[in-house]
């Protein structure tokens, strides 16, 4: 889902408002343990000083398209393996259930979100696969697989 802030973004783009949403060119991916709303708040990402997001840079070495496929019908799935740093903290990391794309590294809001997907289950009626939570423990490395990343529009 493209959050309420972002979507904004884009409409002022489109009529003219704005000349650009470009920013740092930079994105970042998160993981929340709590539902986000479409305003971008109620994402809630560890807090331990071994979490962090992952940067993936637009034309450097990790590419938008290194990692996500084609955009096709309003969503857009990775398509090549995307890993974590290593979770150092004795009890885990708190079990999540979304992720979400940022401009920045830290703060912000999410510019997208959506569930975390089992790409190995059966997909619903919609086409979508079931919500597949996910909990790091220490000295693990989260790996998702190619599918479990999807952004859709709703």
């Amino acid at each position: 889902m493209i959050t309420t802030p972002n979507t904004n973004k884009i409409w002022q783009l489109y009529t003219g408002k704005i000349k650009s949403i470009a920013g740092t060119g930079k994105c970042y991916l998160g993981f929340s343990s709590t539902t986000p709303n479409a305003d971008g708040s109620n994402f809630t990402e560890p807090t331990t000083d071994d979490y962090e997001r992952i940067q993936m840079n637009i034309n450097e070495a990790m590419t938008w398209t290194d990692k996500f496929g084609t955009v096709a019908n309003g969503m857009v799935t990775n398509s090549a393996e995307v890993c974590t740093t290593e979770c150092k903290t004795e009890n885990g990391w708190d079990e999540w259930t979304h992720f979400a794309i940022f401009d920045c590294i830290t703060g912000g809001t999410p510019l997208a979100f959506d569930l975390l997907t089992d790409p190995d289950g059966e997909p619903d009626e919609d086409g979508r696969y079931p919500a597949k939570s996910l909990k790091v423990e220490l000295n693990h490395v989260a790996v998702f697989r190619v599918g479990a990343l999807k952004l859709s529009l709703v």
